[in-house]
């Protein structure tokens, strides 16, 4: 499993942040370089060249705006830049943050025009896991996921919450994935005046009707943090899992959260859950990126598509860089955001809009959210099938 240690979040200096950025890129570059080896050698990005050569670095705007075609940069490891003149090339889509290896002339120093740009440095499935053996693929793995909220912003009584957990109590589903925010720090019922709960005892009241439902059957339960949540003290992205700490005062709840039906996730992490691989993130990167991209004639017409397939490329579930404002993002943990396994399945929600579709072999799926205002919203229940050896690698169904 890969999860978030806990980290000193606000004990970082500038120099530890850009040591963090050289080394994103580098590690990157080295990605890219092993997926494609019929790039020539890298060369500097400030070198000069009348044939064809290759730079690599990180897509930058020129200036504080957006990107556009007149105003892309390319950011090598060292810091140093060069303008990117982007118009000789085909189809891209790219984005600030996206680390890519850029094929092109470069032969009075002022423009890189380049003809080429390659941006996939993702796992491979040899990389990812070994094989599972064949008595391991009998039976196909059910997950239901759901992202908060779980009640409506009128009161605190969970009924979005109440109607799932009645729902699984009669499906009986090998995994329940329960992402955050369960108590939101805005919620108004908690702002004022006339509150009689805080946000811990609200928490607990919540897992007790997890707790009462599910105790008995086979269901496993993830829990997974929210920058919104109320009761935790990471308002960063990685967050840690959530702290045993939140429900000392219940011994009850505190057995059960202990014990083996509950399983505490960082945000993001990766599940290996009976040899399939889920990958989660509880952060909408797919808008914050969707905003920021740039793309020209995309092979790849569907938006969200196209994101994910960043995210997988990349081997990062927030490459945007500078991130948007409200990610939180801690740059210098950059390692506990990077993807270290190709994962299954990938759940990754966004308030673009709910999707199920199978990217570059990675099924991905955003539930919605369970509850919407003042009315329900949505989950997703998947029946995840692994293939055979004599299938192909890595792949899931739904």
């Amino acid at each position: 499993m890969q999860s978030c240690k806990a980290y000193r979040h606000l004990d970082h200096s500038l120099s530890s942040r850009a040591l963090a950025i050289e080394h994103r890129v580098q590690r990157i570059q080295n990605e890219i370089v092993s997926n494609h080896p019929e790039l020539p050698a890298v060369q500097n990005c400030r070198e000069l060249s009348q044939v064809g050569h290759v730079v690599v670095g990180r897509i930058c705007p020129s200036g504080e705006g957006r990107l556009a075609d007149e105003a892309v940069l390319l950011e090598a490891a060292d810091g140093h830049r060069v303008p990117l003149n982007l118009h000789s090339v085909p189809s891209f889509s790219v984005f600030p943050g996206q680390v890519v290896a850029v094929k092109g002339v470069n032969s009075t120093g002022r423009f890189l025009h380049a003809s080429e740009i390659y941006s996939d440095a993702g796992l491979r499935a040899s990389e990812s896991a070994a094989s599972p053996s064949l008595d391991e693929f009998d039976s196909p793995l059910h997950i239901v996921a759901a992202y908060g909220p779980y009640t409506f912003t009128t009161d605190l009584e969970y009924l979005p919450l109440k109607d799932l957990l009645v729902w699984v109590s009669e499906q009986v589903p090998d995994v329940l994935v329960l992402n955050g925010p369960f108590v939101e720090v805005e919620h108004s019922c908690l702002k004022s005046t006339e509150a009689t709960e805080d946000c811990d005892t609200v928490f607990r009241r919540m897992l007790s009707l997890v707790h009462n439902t599910l105790r008995n059957l086979r269901t496993k339960v993830v829990l997974v943090p929210a920058l919104a949540d109320a009761m935790q003290p990471y308002y960063v992205f990685p967050q840690p899992a959530l702290s045993h700490d939140v429900v000392s005062s219940d011994p009850e709840l505190k057995r059960w959260w202990q014990g083996e039906q509950v399983i505490l996730a960082s945000n993001p992490a990766i599940l290996s859950i009976n040899n399939i691989v889920v990958g989660m993130s509880n952060n909408d990167i797919l808008k914050n990126m969707a905003s920021e991209e740039l793309a020209i004639h995309p092979t790849d017409k569907d938006k969200i598509s196209r994101m994910l397939n960043h995210l997988l490329q990349q081997r990062s579930f927030y490459p945007l860089y500078p991130p948007a404002i409200g990610s939180q993002l801690a740059l210098e943990q950059y390692e506990d955001v990077m993807m270290s396994v190709r994962p299954d399945v990938l759940l990754c929600t966004t308030d673009l809009r709910a999707y199920a579709k199978p990217v570059s072999g990675v099924l991905c799926v955003s539930p919605g959210r369970l509850a919407k205002a003042d009315r329900a919203g949505s989950f997703s229940s998947l029946v995840v099938h692994r293939p055979k050896q004599t299938d192909a690698p890595r792949e899931a169904s739904r």
